[in-house]
């Protein structure tokens, strides 16, 4: 994984308005240090448009007190190809036709309907709660 490079990030979004000479110095602060660097500089520049809260939810254990992080988990995926194959002969196999749909002309809705299309392929298995 690449090293992030907050010198670089910090010059290509702020080219257009900020001069780079400040932005030198960004790379030999630590990384607490820079953050109010920057501000102090957008703040010299005119740049500085104000600050809002932002209320964020930290998954605490109700047990152990522990932060809660959220982990990525291994997907399972269901191959659904039969069972496209089945629901679309059932419409539009004239040799063994199971379903009629009326009017005809929506035998071509029923072919490229969403849920025919999300069957196709690999789906995700998903928890029915």
């Amino acid at each position: 994984m690449p090293r992030f490079e907050a010198r670089v990030a910090i010059t290509e979004a702020l080219k257009s308005k900020v001069f780079n000479t400040f932005l030198n110095f960004l790379s030999n602060l630590k990384r607490h240090e820079s953050p109010s660097y920057l501000l102090h500089q957008i703040c010299i520049q005119g740049l500085y448009k104000g600050e809002e809260k932002n209320e964020m939810r930290l998954g605490v254990c109700s047990r152990s007190n522990d932060v809660i992080e959220h982990m990525i988990k291994p997907q399972w995926y269901v191959n659904c190809n039969c069972i496209a194959k089945e629901a679309l002969d059932a419409v539009m196999d004239e040799n063994n036709k199971k379903i009629d749909i009326l009017p005809k002309h929506y035998d071509a809705e029923w072919k490229k309907s969403p849920t025919l299309m999300k069957l196709r392929g690999d789906v995700p298995f998903q928890k029915v709660s």
